[in-house]
């Protein structure tokens, strides 16, 4: 599918602890563990937020808006007759669950008229929207249009035009010149052909950035070589992907963030991706995300899923791949990263096999071996864990290999699943690997119901045959999580395991809006010390 507390962590907390804040996680029956998450608000979210109440027409009403003059608007926005919102290329859900869209399709393409918006104060520095429709077959009479109007004078200050097309696509208008200035959206549908004659419009959203408006997922905290968070400057630095939509390249497009918290609650954004996308050619052209970042010998590493394609499938998504910054430099500027060079593998570090994609993995550092958990899919389909390793001071080695028999964790042991015919349907993916004791432990993402997808832990004694722990982390019904618990990162902090993990309402694959929310099981450390 292509990624809390009342208790001892508050030691290092510097907000009050209120026990109504806190609710017991939705998880399967374990008597040993006391599992605890926020009830309501992820602690991280997409960088957008409305113009104003029902910018994205999600209300499913015309309020903040208004019907100027003319047919076509008449009907409510619920969609376009003509592009189905529940079709994966022409709808695009958001946290509530939506699809709405106002289109000019009421009274057929031959009706025109005119729609308007509440007026509001500019204040960041994007204006996004998506937009679908034609303007006749050429759009050469250019009647059919999108404007920011400055509501003192109505003078068009930008405009965008149908797009000539039935699917949906993003815009961006740079609004900051405009800082401050009342303004109003105006969209016009003048073109009276019986043909191609229609405009469509949504998703309104302001942001100061134009690269994780949409969504922010597979969070992953700096870690040791055992995989246990450590403070980099007095924080945590948590690493992410970040998510917008692409016309140019593909549906959604992805980089890599980085953010700063001293409470694990509270997170400052860097604001900009940590390291560039790839140049033309290069495995990671199309997409950077899901970093896992370890520090090893004086040096952070960070290895990464970068996507070489203009789609998430065969032949060129999913490779591993590496960049790295010596920490006794700033490892928050972008410019003291350096990204792993090979033109022999088009600048990926690990690729997988033919018909094969890699989406996200764990790295742990042992006697000198570099020790990677991956997830590995067959045409996007059948996620499961392959488990590889490197004996070498330097990551950036293409000996990587594996001696045993993979995957190491399978859907057919996590999901139970016994029919070989069944296991396409299923998966689970998406590793987060530490060591505590003597025993590893994962944490993964399931999706055996077909309806939710969930967090789970595994351990193992060796990092290769693994066990169910019987633990399993779900949404909490009707809210930001409801249908996806994904992308989960775990730790031990304090003697407990902390997770942090995708959130997302509904499930619709990688068309969707994920934040960030965190879990953590209490007195973690104390029961698993009595049982090693």
């Amino acid at each position: 599918m292509k990624r809390i507390f009342p208790f001892t962590l508050f030691a290092i907390l510097v907000v009050p602890f209120h026990a109504d804040k806190f609710s017991v996680a939705q998880t399967r029956s374990n008597t040993e563990w006391h599992v605890e998450k926020t009830p309501s608000n992820p602690i991280f979210r997409q960088d957008d937020e409305h113009l104003f109440p029902n910018s994205d027409f999600e209300m499913g009403d015309w309020t903040g808006w208004k019907v100027v003059s003319g047919t076509a608007w008449i009907n409510t926005p619920s969609g376009c007759a003509g592009a189905p919102n529940d079709n994966f290329f022409f709808g695009i859900p958001d946290l509530a669950g939506g699809y709405r869209t106002a289109c000019s399709d009421h009274g057929g393409d031959a009706a025109v008229g005119v729609l308007k918006s509440q007026t509001f104060t500019v204040h960041r520095k994007y204006i996004s929207f998506i937009s679908a429709g034609w303007d006749g077959i050429d759009g050469t009479s250019r009647q059919n249009r999108i404007e920011l109007i400055r509501a003192s004078d109505d003078s068009v200050l930008l405009i965008a035009f149908a797009p000539l097309r039935d699917t949906w696509g993003i815009n961006w208008w740079d609004v900051s010149p405009y800082r401050g200035l009342s303004v109003y959206i105006r969209v016009t549908d003048a073109n009276s052909n019986g043909t191609h004659g229609w405009i469509g419009v949504g998703h309104f959203y302001a942001a100061d950035s134009n690269w994780e408006d949409f969504s922010v997922r597979t969070p992953g905290l700096l870690h040791d070589a055992n995989g246990i968070a450590i403070r980099r400057d007095g924080r945590y630095w948590m690493f992410y992907s970040g998510e917008t939509f692409s016309n140019a390249k593909r549906n959604v497009l992805q980089r890599m963030g980085l953010a700063f918290s001293s409470d694990l609650l509270h997170w400052s954004k860097l604001g900009i991706p940590i390291i560039p996308l790839g140049e033309p050619g290069a495995f990671d052209e199309f997409g950077t995300s899901d970093p896992d970042v370890i520090s090893v010998n004086g040096t952070l590493w960070m290895f990464y899923v970068g996507n070489g394609s203009s789609s998430y499938v065969e032949p060129e998504g999913g490779k591993v791949g590496l960049a790295w910054c010596k920490e006794d430099t700033d490892c928050s500027s972008p410019a003291n990263w350096t990204k792993y060079k090979n033109p022999a593998t088009r600048n990926a570090l690990l690729s997988p096999p033919p018909g094969q994609n890699y989406w996200g993995m764990s790295v742990l550092h042992e006697d000198g071996s570099w020790k990677l958990w991956v997830d590995q899919s067959y045409k996007g389909n059948r996620e499961q864990t392959h488990y590889y390793y490197a004996d070498s001071p330097n990551p950036g080695t293409t000996n990587w290999k594996s001696d045993v028999k993979n995957p190491v964790w399978s859907i057919r042991e996590a999901c139970g699943v016994r029919d070989p015919a069944l296991e396409n349907s299923h998966e689970i993916g998406q590793p987060s690997v530490f060591k505590y004791g003597t025993k590893y432990y994962m944490a993964y993402h399931k999706f055996c119901d077909l309806e939710h997808i969930y967090t789970a832990l595994a351990s193992s004694p060796d990092g290769v045959h693994w066990t169910d722990s019987g633990l399993l982390l779900t949404g909490d019904i009707g809210k930001w999580d409801a249908a996806q618990v994904h992308f989960p990162f775990a730790t031990v902090i304090d003697g407990d395991c902390f997770i942090l993990y995708g959130g997302a309402k509904i499930l619709t694959g990688d068309m969707n809006s994920w934040s960030i929310g965190s879990a953590r099981i209490v007195n973690f450390a104390a029961h698993e010390s009595r049982k090693q």
